[in-house]
């Protein structure tokens, strides 16, 4: 959609350049890819892409600030950066009842994140599954913490796992996990398109 403000012109052409675009790259989990049990890789993130962004963002929603759109996506290049309690600030200037389609994903992408875990507490989760595949806890808590970190690949994987096992495990928590996970993506998402149908042939099977 075209703007007449000449600074939402300038963001929206930005936000479609290579650099710009791995932000949703990083919070999609663009890039990294491991199976149950398989070692979290970190996504690929072009230097200052998210702090530039940010900067941009944030400059053209204090010209706009009627604009939800732009406060989520200032939101999503904040969680993308790692700046969590900014994402946090920014989403909650926005209206509660907002209907916006991007503020929902930052919203769900900012749910997600809230489960990252510490540099070294995602080891002993990836050994405890290893250990006893049948520790469904330990899965679920592994895949949360590979969705925060935006391994989504892997997160998903476990999660079906969880899902094929036993579908009503506490309460349907993996398949609740996944709903979020493509809330923050997007449903168009291709990766969504194609995770959502591997989640149906379980479910249906």
């Amino acid at each position: 959609m075209a703007h007449d403000d000449p600074v939402v012109a300038s963001l929206d052409v930005r936000l479609h350049q290579p650099a710009d675009e791995s932000v949703d790259e990083t919070l999609r989990g663009g890039g990294s890819r491991g199976g149950p049990g398989g070692r979290a890789q970190q996504p690929r993130v072009h230097g200052g892409a998210h702090d530039d962004a940010a900067a941009m963002l944030g400059a053209a929603l204090q010209e706009l600030p009627e604009r939800e759109d732009l406060a989520g996506h200032l939101a999503l290049a904040l969680i993308a950066a790692g700046k969590i309690d900014g994402a946090t600030a920014t989403l909650a200037a926005v209206p509660a009842d907002s209907k916006d389609e991007t503020v929902a994903r930052a919203r769900a992408a900012l749910a997600l994140a809230a489960d990252a875990p510490a540099d070294d507490e995602l080891a002993p989760l990836m050994q405890a599954v290893e250990a006893d595949p049948a520790n469904q806890d330990a899965r679920f808590e592994l895949a949360s913490a590979l969705a925060a970190r935006g391994d989504r690949d892997a997160a998903a994987d476990h999660l079906l796992a969880i899902i094929k096992a036993d579908r009503t495990w506490n309460e349907g928590a993996a398949r609740e996990k996944l709903l979020k996970m493509f809330e923050a993506v997007g449903l168009a998402d291709p990766w969504s398109v194609k995770t959502r149908a591997a989640l149906r042939a379980i479910w249906f099977a």
